[in-house]
């Protein structure tokens, strides 16, 4: 298969909306998690396809607004970054036209690749309704609920893991 003919993943966004304890931020953070619209009674973080000119983190901007909370993120950095970290997630399913289905060849294409945006924002930020507060619940745990909750679904307990929130407040 040449390049030009070789398949292209599906990119998603995974938006990490943390609701941070400004006076001891490294052991009271919470993060989203929202209600599966598949699946009764299980828990996402909230996540999209990137759009035709659309960035990837502008994507995750869009998925605060639509899933979570009504929020229009201004795109700032939350304290504990300095940068944009590229968190990327590249997924264990294969696309439909890879070659193989082994992750670690060389000529492994992904069906999807995920990457982790974070946003700090505050409590009252966070509107009453939303484009889908009619299909989803949204609730604000902690990071250890956030994993536990979101086990089930596959590369979002890595999502959590490899976030630089994560690290932030494990120091």
């Amino acid at each position: 298969m040449t390049r030009s003919e070789q398949a292209v993943p599906r990119r998603v966004a995974i938006a990490l909306a943390v609701l941070p304890e400004p006076k001891d931020l490294h052991n009271k953070v919470r993060v989203c998690v929202v209600s599966s619209r598949k699946h009764k009674n299980a828990w996402v973080l909230p996540k999209g396809g990137v759009e035709a000119g659309e960035s990837a983190r502008e994507a995750a901007m869009r998925e605060l607004w639509e899933e979570v909370a009504g929020v229009r993120a201004s795109g700032s950095l939350p304290p504990w970054s300095v940068v944009e970290p590229v968190v990327e997630i590249i997924d264990t399913k294969p696309h439909s036209r890879s070659p193989t289905s082994d992750v670690y060849a060389e000529d492994y294409i992904p069906s999807t690749v995920y990457t982790v945006h974070e946003f700090a924002i505050a409590e009252t930020e966070l509107q009453e309704t939303w484009p889908e507060n009619c299909e989803r619940v949204r609730e604000f745990v902690t990071l250890a609920e956030a994993q536990r909750r979101v086990q089930w679904r596959r590369g979002l307990p890595e999502a959590l893991a490899k976030a630089p929130v994560t690290a932030y407040v494990s120091r």
